[in-house]
C-alpha cells in the first residue's frame, strides 16, 4: 500500500511538468488579445489581416496534431516538451520585436506548431503514469490545471505588463521556457506496454478511412461551428470589444474575458456527467443554444450590464461551452474500433481549425462593418462595429448545435455511456 501511494506521488509530480508546458502554451495563445493595437501598427495590418495573423497559430495546431502524437511515442516525452519548450520562448521573443508582417504570420504558424505538444504530451504521459482505467479522471484534472494558463495569460499577465512593461515580462516568459525544458529532461523514459504495442497504428490507410468519412466531416463541420466564444472571441476580440463598450482598462476587460476559463473548468466534469444521463449528443444541443442565447444578450443588451454582472454571463458561457468536448465520444462512435485512435487525434485537428476559421472570418465582418468609418488608430474599431462582427458567433454555435443533434439522429448513433473527459 505504502508502495502504491508513493508511485502515485512520482507519477503526479510527472504530469506536473507537462501540464506546465501546457499552461504555458496557453499563455502565449492568449497574450496577442491583451496587445492587439499594439501588433496592429506593429505590423501596419488591418483587423482582416490580424485576424489571419492570429489564425495561423491555430493552423499550426492543426497541422501538428497527428505528427507530434506519432513523434510522443517514437520519442521520450521530455526530450520532445524540452525542444519545444526552448523553441516556443525563441519565438515568443522574435515574434514581439519584428516589425515584417509576413514574417509575423510565418513565426506565429511555428508557434502553433510546438504548442501543439501541449495537449498530445499531457495524455501521452497520463497514459505513460497512470492506468487506462485512470485515464479520464488524470485528463480532466490535467486539462483544468491547464486551462489556469489562460486565466494567466489574460489579466494577471496585463497587469504585469502594465506595471514592468512587456520587454520585462517577455524575457520572464523566455527564461520560464527554460526552466520547463530543464524539468523536461528529469522525466522518466517509458517504453510501450505489450497492451500499447496491441494498438492500431497510425498508418495512412486509416488517415484516409478518417478524412474521407462523411459522418466525420459533418461532425468536424459542427464542432467547428460552435468554437466562436474561446477561438474568437475569448482568445482575441474579448477584450478590444469590452474595452470599445464601457471603456475599462485593457487589465480588467482580460480578468472579464478570463471568467470564460472559469465557467470552461467548472462546466467540463458537469457536461461529461449530462452526458452519461441524457446523451452527448442532447447535452451538445441544449448547452449550445443557450449559450449562443446568453451571448446574443450580451451583445444586444450590452448597455444594461455592469462589470459584476457581465463576469457572471462570462462565466455562464464559459460553463456551458464545456459540452464540447462531447464531440470526443461522439466522434468514437462515428468510427470503427480500429480507427477510433486515429478519429479522436483527427477530431483535436478540426477543434484547432477552428480558431483558424473563426478568427480569419471575425477579422474580415470587422474590415467590412467599418466601411468608411474612419478609425483614430490601427486596432481602434467602434463597439458598434465589433459587436456586428460578433454576432457571428452565436449564430454560427446554433447552427453548429442543430447539425450536430441531425447526425447522430440521422445515423442512429447512440452516445456512449461513458463521459466526455475519458474520450479526450
Amino acid at each position: 500500500m505504502h508502495t502504491n501511494y508513493r508511485q502515485i506521488a512520482f507519477s503526479c509530480l510527472f504530469m506536473s511538468v507537462p501540464i506546465l508546458f501546457f499552461a504555458y502554451q496557453f499563455i502565449i495563445r492568449v497574450m496577442p488579445s491583451l496587445l492587439t493595437d499594439k501588433l496592429m501598427q506593429q505590423f501596419c495590418m488591418d483587423a482582416s489581416q490580424f485576424g489571419f495573423l492570429s489564425s495561423v497559430y491555430y493552423l499550426g495546431i492543426a497541422v501538428a496534431n497527428i505528427p507530434v502524437s506519432l513523434m510522443l511515442v517514437r520519442y521520450p516525452p521530455g526530450f520532445v516538451i524540452s525542444v519545444a519548450s526552448i523553441l516556443l520562448g525563441a519565438l515568443l521573443f522574435i515574434f514581439y520585436n519584428l516589425n515584417d508582417g509576413i514574417l509575423g504570420v510565418f513565426v506565429r504558424f511555428l508557434t502553433g506548431v510546438f504548442s501543439s505538444v501541449g495537449f498530445m504530451a499531457v495524455s501521452r504521459m497520463a497514459l505513460n503514469c497512470f492506468s487506462r482505467a485512470s485515464y479520464g479522471v488524470v485528463m480532466s484534472c490535467s486539462i483544468t490545471f491547464g486551462l489556469f494558463g489562460a486565466f494567466l495569460g489574460g489579466a494577471p499577465l496585463g497587469k504585469l505588463i502594465s506595471i514592468y512593461g512587456l520587454d520585462k515580462m517577455i524575457t520572464v516568459l523566455v527564461v520560464l521556457s527554460w526552466l520547463i525544458a530543464a524539468a523536461s529532461l528529469f522525466l522518466p523514459r517509458h517504453s510501450k506496454t505489450e497492451e500499447e504495442a496491441k494498438l492500431p497504428v497510425l498508418c495512412f490507410s486509416c488517415l484516409k478511412e478518417v478524412f474521407c468519412s462523411g459522418n466525420l466531416i459533418l461532425l468536424g463541420f459542427a464542432s467547428v461551428l460552435m468554437m466562436g466564444l474561446g477561438h474568437g472571441f475569448a482568445d482575441l476580440w474579448g477584450v478590444p470589444y469590452l474595452v470599445a463598450s464601457y471603456s475599462i482598462s485593457k487589465a480588467e476587460a482580460a480578468l472579464i474575458v478570463g471568467c470564460t476559463v472559469f465557467g470552461v473548468m467548472a462546466g467540463g466534469p458537469v457536461m461529461s456527467l449530462f452526458g452519461r444521463r441524457f446523451g452527448n449528443a442532447n447535452v451538445i444541443l441544449v448547452s449550445g443554444i443557450m449559450e449562443a442565447t446568453v451571448f446574443l444578450y450580451v451583445l444586444l443588451y450590452h448597455a444594461s450590464f455592469d462589470v459584476l454582472l457581465l463576469k457572471v454571463f462570462m462565466f455562464g458561457l464559459g460553463f456551458f461551452s464545456a459540452s464540447k468536448v462531447l464531440f470526443f465520444p461522439i466522434c468514437v462512435e462515428l468510427s470503427r474500433p480500429s480507427i477510433s485512435t486515429v478519429a479522436v487525434a483527427y477530431m483535436g485537428f478540426i477543434f484547432m481549425a477552428g480558431g483558424l476559421l473563426f478568427h480569419a472570418t471575425l477579422g474580415l465582418a470587422l474590415d467590412y462593418v467599418s466601411r468608411g468609418v474612419e478609425l483614430a488608430c490601427y486596432g481602434c474599431y467602434s463597439s458598434g462595429s465589433l459587436r456586428s462582427a460578433l454576432l457571428i458567433i452565436p449564430i454560427a454555435c446554433s447552427a453548429g448545435a442543430i447539425l450536430t443533434i441531425l447526425i447522430t439522429r440521422v445515423f442512429a448513433v447512440k452516445t456512449i455511456s461513458s463521459g466526455g473527459g475519458a474520450s479526450l
